[in-house]
């Protein structure tokens, strides 16, 4: 956030260090990318539009988001209550449904939520300092983690219907749909996220 102005000009022209499809990696610039997307297509940030369409609808109201200048950053600098972060994966163990009101499809739910089988050709590629297992891209869906392979970082007695998001440190927010459960850890500590 101290060089906005060189982020923002990477987003737009980022490097290329692989073929699409060829490996995956573990990275934040295609998400912050999202954030600019749905700025232009929507007509507002990011954060405006979630506050709007979702978190005010399932009364997730904490949730606050930091800038890059006058954009939102979508992968990383949010915060919320662990009561919120609830709301949120409980919206999504619904499967987008929120009180009997559509609040996200389904469909949509399910895309972000289960492993993408385009991965099944990448090679698993470089990383950025984030504890990823070598068969991440084995595992990994739209922006959630599966539990598809029972991998030891989330643990073979899981379900394999599982999803989690992990965020900052060891933040996270597990779905259990087989258990009708959610799973919610909003602190720090120990370090790193283990199972």
């Amino acid at each position: 956030s101290s060089n906005t102005a060189a982020y923002r000009q990477t987003l737009l022209n980022p490097a290329v260090r692989s073929a699409p499809g060829a490996e995956w990696s573990y990275a934040s610039l295609p998400v912050d990318i999202l954030s600019l997307v749905t700025e232009r297509v929507t007509g507002t940030t990011l954060a405006n539009f979630f506050r709007a369409e979702i978190g005010s609808k399932i009364g997730a109201t904490s949730v606050k988001w930091e800038s890059l200048g006058s954009h939102t950053y979508a992968s990383a600098y949010s915060s919320m209550t662990s009561r919120d972060l609830a709301r949120i994966s409980y919206l999504l163990l619904r499967r987008g449904s929120w009180k009997g009101n559509r609040i996200v499809s389904g469909a949509r739910i399910d895309e972000l939520t289960r492993w993408d089988a385009a991965l099944a050709q990448t090679t698993y590629g470089e990383q950025v300092q984030f504890p990823t297992d070598p068969n991440s891209h084995k595992r990994y869906g739209r922006l959630a983690w599966t539990n598809r392979t029972q991998s030891s970082y989330v643990g073979t007695g899981v379900p394999s219907d599982a999803y989690y998001c992990a965020g900052h440190g060891t933040r996270f927010a597990m779905v259990i749909p087989s258990l009708d459960m959610i799973i919610v850890r909003n602190q720090d500590g120990p370090a790193p996220w283990s199972d």
